[in-house]
């Protein structure tokens, strides 16, 4: 039986492969890129057709396909810098970071680009830790200066890890080389301080030191008083975010109607309504459960009703948000509509902690163990403190009980009544 002719891999061959990369058509780019031989003598591309390829089992998350390619590429014995930076981009978004980190400890040369894939690999897989081991490392031993990606991974993991004095450092770090006005790496600052205790002033000199702010900027602004229970701050800001002419998206309304929960003044809830939907954000479950709540926080029990039932398309945070809202008000109906989600969802631990807060507002001894039935057989009774439910309706044994099948000894558990 004849063999199969190879035929060498030409640039238009190498084109249409990237051009299906872009695409996200890996399947297709694959498949022709194995009716195709491997040239003995590598070339121009070769290089960026196995970048493409990379890059498109980074987007698809296809750790499996890009650890063939992988294989296929260590047959050439090459160490080409920018295909190794695909690699560690790849094994990193794909939630290798061992493998990537192997591919760059074998590294002869790294650039910022090496760092910066393995450093925002780290963050974007909650290993805050090694994310700013590593930019140590970088900044003892590569030549080139960080860049706004870099500063905005590393500012990531600080802010997770609420470590003000090494966020410091690093701002100090920004300033040096120029990029504290860069409007990633303000708003990173932004969020970074707003995380860490007593910080807010650092984060509003940040915000109004920034070159130019956009969207995301005004966002963390308002989202860093809101964190900080600065509520009237983040009600100001909204304010001037207008008068300056930025518009405002979904994460806007529901950080500034969260901070008109605590706000004495239902006159802001419903204009921040009537923009909720003029701008068409009534749309997103999120906003109209955060709307809802607001007007209940202010006694507008009747217009939180109306809105939930209004909502187009109603998800388990709405149910959980119309319960907890009439949980003190009217908690019969609360556990109506609980025993009604049942037709809809599955009851998560918010939920059925909005359950049980009703039972204590009517002390009911028949709901209150119908309640507690059903979270022992969602398996959440070691979540929730059911010994509080059971202390209020004078449930001793009860509460024995709960109090045995909490995980923790929380600050709950101890001050329950």
């Amino acid at each position: 039986m004849p063999s199969t002719p190879h035929i060498n891999f030409q640039p238009t061959t190498s084109s249409k492969i990237i051009s299906l990369c872009k695409q996200d058509l890996l399947s297709q780019a694959l498949s022709l890129f194995q009716s195709f031989s491997l040239l003995d003598s590598p070339t121009t591309h070769h290089l960026q057709t196995y970048s493409a390829l990379f890059q498109a089992c980074a987007n698809l998350k296809f750790p499996l396909f890009g650890a063939a390619l992988h294989k296929r590429w260590l047959f050439l014995s090459i160490n080409d810098l920018i295909v190794s930076n695909h690699l560690i981009n790849m094994y990193a978004r794909c939630g290798l970071l061992r493998t990537a980190r192997k591919v760059f400890d074998k590294m002869p040369k790294r650039n910022i680009v090496s760092w910066t894939s393995l450093i925002s690999g780290y963050d974007h897989a909650f290993m805050h830790h090694d994310s700013l081991n590593l930019f140590s490392l970088m900044y003892r031993q590569c030549d080139e200066k960080p860049n706004e990606f870099t500063l905005g991974s590393v500012l990531s993991s600080i802010s997770a890890l609420k470590n003000a004095y090494f966020g410091r450092q690093v701002h100090g770090l920004a300033i040096k080389i120029s990029l504290d006005a860069h409007v990633c790496v303000g708003n990173a600052l932004v969020t970074m301080y707003s995380r860490c205790q007593n910080a807010l002033d650092n984060a509003m000199m940040v915000f109004w030191t920034m070159g130019c702010q956009n969207l995301v900027s005004w966002n963390s602004m308002i989202g860093a008083c809101v964190w900080n229970g600065c509520d009237v701050g983040a009600i100001e800001l909204f304010s001037r975010m207008r008068k300056c002419g930025v518009g405002c998206d979904r994460a806007t309304m529901v950080s500034v109607l969260t901070s008109c929960s605590v706000l004495e003044s239902v006159w802001i809830v419903q204009q921040l309504h009537c923009l909720s939907v003029k701008g068409g954000f009534m749309e997103e479950a999120e906003v109209a459960t955060t709307v809802m709540k607001a007007y209940a926080s202010h006694g507008c029990t009747e217009e939180s009703y109306r809105l939930f039932f209004g909502i187009p398309s109603m998800d388990i945070m709405c149910w959980t948000g119309i319960i907890t809202t009439l949980a003190d008000q009217d908690p019969e109906e609360a556990l109506r509509l609980f025993q009604q989600l049942y037709i809809h969802f599955q009851p998560d631990s918010f939920t059925y902690s909005a359950a049980l807060k009703a039972c204590t507002t009517i002390a009911n001894i028949g709901h209150a163990q119908a309640v507690h039935a059903q979270v022992i057989k969602a398996g959440a009774n070691k979540l929730l403190p059911i010994c509080d439910l059971f202390a209020a309706v004078c449930l001793l044994e009860r509460l024995f009980v709960g109090f045995r099948e909490m995980i923790y000894g929380s600050f709950v558990v101890l001050n329950s009544p």
